[in-house]
């Protein structure tokens, strides 16, 4: 394993262990060469010094220990499953964008017609949809629904068999990522699908288009953190598995 992928897995140690760590082999350190040749300040001094010392021996062991067979496992295997997880974030993101492009279409926004945001375009959209009238939900989907709130009701049921597929390697996903795969599913569910596929006496989709703004930042920030917190496992993943494909297509 190469030196600044040691680094990497260092660094992701919890830092109170760390710091733990380092006063622990600081504090066998100075018993050994220092403590144990100078006479006891107070009674049962010295056994209480024996005692710390144990216990710093046992913590550094048992540091040494978790972080062979445990933290080094457990790296290993976020590197393994970085290409699953970044291609079902990939297609949990591609929802809300294939949704956001499906509204425009739905709409053709006047020449001219300039936005400050997303929020203000998603905002204006909503406003002349009429959610009654077929909806066609392009893309790679490429389908049309009798109604807006047949295709949100989809949204809703591909997002989650994509956050269920993404919860069998639970164990490779940051808690950050967790948390905003479960806003991002409740969002959904409580602020946009309100009808669960119903149609209702809505001629706009005014009253979703906070929820849909929100499920729009919420992808933009799951992006985001992905490419934050997995840099490095990408990093050597490609290293890794890249050259490994290469080798193959080398020897073919």
């Amino acid at each position: 394993m190469k030196l600044k992928f040691w680094k990497h897995r260092i660094s992701t140690l919890r830092k109170e262990l760390k710091f733990l760590f380092i006063i622990a082999i600081g504090s066998v350190l100075i018993i050994d060469l220092w403590l144990s040749n100078v006479p006891e300040w107070f009674p049962f001094g010295a056994e209480l010094g024996a005692l710390y010392y144990k216990i710093c021996l046992a913590y550094i062991t048992g540091l040494i220990f978790y972080f062979i067979n445990v933290h080094l496992e457990s790296e290993r295997s976020k590197v393994k499953t970085f290409k699953y997880i970044h291609n079902k974030v990939a297609k949990i993101r591609k929802l809300c964008d294939t949704l956001i492009q499906s509204l425009r279409d739905a709409y053709p926004v006047p020449e001219g017609t300039d936005f400050k945001s997303i929020t203000e375009e998603i905002t204006f959209l909503c406003n002349n949809i009429n959610p009654q009238l077929p909806f066609k939900f392009g893309g790679w989907y490429d389908m049309k629904f009798d109604h807006w709130f047949a295709a949100i009701d989809f949204i809703e049921k591909e997002n989650k068999e994509l956050t269920r597929d993404l919860l069998f390697v639970r164990e490779s996903i940051k808690s950050d990522i967790l948390v905003i795969l479960t806003d991002i599913d409740d969002n959904i569910s409580s602020a946009i699908n309100l009808r669960h596929g119903q149609p209702s006496g809505n001629t706009d989709l005014n009253t979703y288009s906070y929820g849909m703004t929100v499920y729009q930042k919420l992808c933009d920030k799951l992006k985001d953190s992905l490419r934050d917190q997995y840099k490095y496992y990408q990093i050597e993943y490609n290293d890794s598995f890249g050259n490994k494909k290469e080798t193959e297509q080398e020897n073919e």
